[in-house]
């Protein structure tokens, strides 16, 4: 029985120390990968991180510690983990990848400081993010899917998003540079939940500005959308107007989607005349 024992137990810790080499092995391997699509972005971004871990199970990619720093900002952007879940290891720009940020800290820009502070945000913007991309070569397609972001004391946004004609991976961003314009929409949502301290926060400190009661800056925000929604004969403008109106009365949630008849392009849309036909086109609908 003892024999037995000690068999059962010295293979377990030969299990446990080949799990963890292969995990070190594949957090090698993992940062490799990272730092070699770093270098194809240091003309743009600087990237810093402090470590590496690979999930042997799931294969999920943990990045600790990360500083971002644009080529223009004097300000980094701290994310405490980068979580990669899935990504394209067959191409130099990947064609999918799900992915979440976790602990994003973003420092106000000195001018909206002032602000965030009357908000009730005196420190550092923090959010959440996830989401994910998949690109079909063969069709030019991109779908934004399950974008997320979550803010504290700031609310929830997610969105999808569907565009066509994109050019190919291959081109990178001077193929997006040049044929921006004939990208098409498909489809969008956006869906938007407020922190609801936010809001009543956001209306204390206009109405303050305006030496008014947060009861007198609804009303009058409420007169000048029914003077616009007297003015507007189209239903979906009426209806978005008047979603608007329950919104700023109780600010819950705002849903907003986008769904033309046909795919139409950045180019067709800057084109039309005024932003109802626009909205008409894309067959705009806003509901609570």
């Amino acid at each position: 029985m003892n024999r037995s024992r000690s068999i059962i137990v010295g293979a377990f810790i030969v299990l446990i120390a080949v799990y963890a080499g292969f995990k070190i092995y594949a957090a090698g391997i993992a940062k490799e990968k990272i730092d070699t699509a770093l270098v194809g972005v240091e003309a743009f971004v600087k990237v810093e991180y402090n470590d590496v871990s690979v999930d042997l199970l799931n294969r999920n990619v943990h990045i600790t510690d990360v500083v971002i720093l644009p080529a223009d900002s004097q300000e980094p952007l701290n994310i405490a983990e980068v979580v990669i879940y899935d990504i394209d290891q067959t191409s130099q720009i990947p064609t999918f990848l799900e992915i979440a940020a976790n602990g994003i800290e973003i420092v106000p820009d000195k001018k909206d400081a002032q602000t965030w502070q009357e908000l009730g945000i005196s420190d550092k913007i923090k959010l959440d993010f996830s989401g994910s991309y998949q690109y079909e070569n063969d069709s030019n397609q991109l779908n934004l899917d399950k974008i997320n972001f979550r803010g504290q004391d700031i609310g929830e946004l997610n969105m999808d998003l569907f565009l066509g004609d994109l050019p190919g991976m291959t081109n990178g961003l001077a193929g997006l540079l040049f044929t921006y314009p004939m990208i098409t929409l498909h489809r969008a949502r956006i869906n938007i939940k407020p922190d609801a301290s936010l809001i009543e926060r956001y209306m204390e400190v206009e109405a303050a500005n305006e030496n008014k009661s947060v009861d007198e800056l609804k009303k009058e925000a409420f007169e000048g959308i029914d003077k616009q929604i007297a003015l507007v004969n189209k239903d979906f403008m009426r209806d978005a107007l008047e979603a608007l109106k329950d919104f700023i009365d109780n600010p819950d949630q705002l849903s907003i989607s986008l769904a033309p008849d046909r795919p139409l392009s950045i180019q067709e849309l800057v084109k039309m005349n005024g932003p109802v036909r626009v909205a008409e086109e894309l067959k705009l609908s806003v509901t609570n």
